[in-house]
């Protein structure tokens, strides 16, 4: 699985990796936990089948490997003492005995921690480059197995010894996005805690289904933007035009449903999942990228090719946004445009802190 993202064309111009960094490391490390046996346990077994055929899956995906089911009076507490125990209340009498599988490291900590406890501004621009890179190859390949990863946030990226970053938690994850349907989803929104990094039309999916909306209002469309719009934090360093207009094509985009019964609306967003792994991961990073310019004074930089490369992924109209595959296409011709990444070393070490302070 190779990144069509070239990132070792900048590294001369930042320091050192890690000892170790490039080395293979096909050792894999065993997990295990006790989960209640429920639907999103269940999707993540099915879900971590199919990761399961993609060839050296471990080193991307920490997915189930194993599971038998246990009764709640045969738990043994010496066992338990050095399990994650992860009970629900709605059922106290089945659960599984799960075994995750990832890549063997030392190191797992989650994408926030990793970036803010980096030392100097050449690694944190480095480090965010390769992330970006390495998540986007890791979704790509899931869209090949039909699965959407449907939560991207920085508590589900973990990064181990060699600094590359591992998907987990499919348990709200998507399954075959063709054959979506309401119960299946509402499971999965009403699990989901943080809606930062989904795209308008969850949003609207959420009013629906779990909300039970029968159908929208212009009413529940300013709700809807409102909340949509306070979540899009890194809008602040846009100018009011430009955060004008994006509040307009929220309402052209959700007023386009208007006078359609609720089951017209919901089959026509489930039409749009092949865009939500690319919308989320856009969103985070341009978060960050956005903020980097702002602090360390990158406006006439790749930096700011790259934000306005992945603008186009998040346009409230899902029509509109570029694929996956042409996203990183457009990725792999920036880099190759701007060949001079001399300003790294221009930036000053104390900015560092005011970009964290920030974030």
């Amino acid at each position: 699985m190779n990144s069509d993202i070239n990132v070792d064309m900048m590294k001369p111009y930042f320091l050192n990796e890690p000892n170790n960094a490039n080395e293979p490391n096909n050792k894999i490390h065993k997990n295990t936990k006790i989960k209640l046996y429920d639907m999103l346990l269940v999707n993540e077994v099915k879900i971590s089948k199919k990761i399961s055929t993609i060839p050296y899956y471990y080193n991307y995906y920490e997915i189930i490997s194993e599971y038998r089911t246990i009764e709640v009076g045969n738990r043994n507490d010496c066992v338990l003492e050095n399990l994650d125990i992860v009970l629900n209340n709605e059922n106290n009498d089945k659960y599984l005995l799960i075994t995750y599988n990832s890549v063997k490291t030392q190191l797992l900590v989650d994408l926030n921690t990793f970036l803010f406890h980096l030392k100097t501004p050449k690694l944190f621009v480095f480090h965010v480059l390769d992330t970006y890179s390495y998540l986007s190859d890791s979704l790509h390949t899931l869209s090949t197995v039909n699965v959407c990863f449907f939560d991207l946030c920085p508590e589900n990226i973990v990064l181990g010894e060699n600094y590359k970053p591992i998907l987990k938690n499919f348990q709200n994850s998507l399954i075959d996005g063709n054959t979506l349907n309401d119960n299946y989803i509402s499971i999965i929104l009403r699990k989901i805690k943080n809606y930062t990094y989904k795209p308008l039309e969850i949003h609207l999916l959420y009013y629906l289904i779990v909300n039970d909306e029968i159908t929208i209002s212009y009413s529940l469309i300013d709700m809807i933007c409102d909340n949509y719009m306070e979540g899009l934090t890194f809008l602040y360093l846009f100018n009011d035009n430009y955060r004008e207009n994006c509040r307009k094509m929220c309402r052209d985009c959700l007023t386009q449903y208007i006078n359609q019964s609720k089951t017209e609306i919901i089959n026509k967003i489930f039409t749009f999942y092949k865009t939500w792994d690319s919308y989320s991961l856009s969103i985070m990073y341009i978060h960050i990228f956005s903020h980097m310019i702002h602090v360390f004074d990158l406006t006439d930089t790749v930096v700011n090719a790259i934000v306005n490369n992945l603008l186009n992924n998040i346009h409230p109209e899902p029509t509109k946004r570029e694929t996956m595959t042409t996203t990183r296409n457009m990725m792999e011709e920036i880099y190759v445009k701007h060949a001079d990444w001399s300003f790294i070393d221009k930036i000053p070490n104390d900015k560092l802190t005011e970009l964290y302070n920030v974030l």
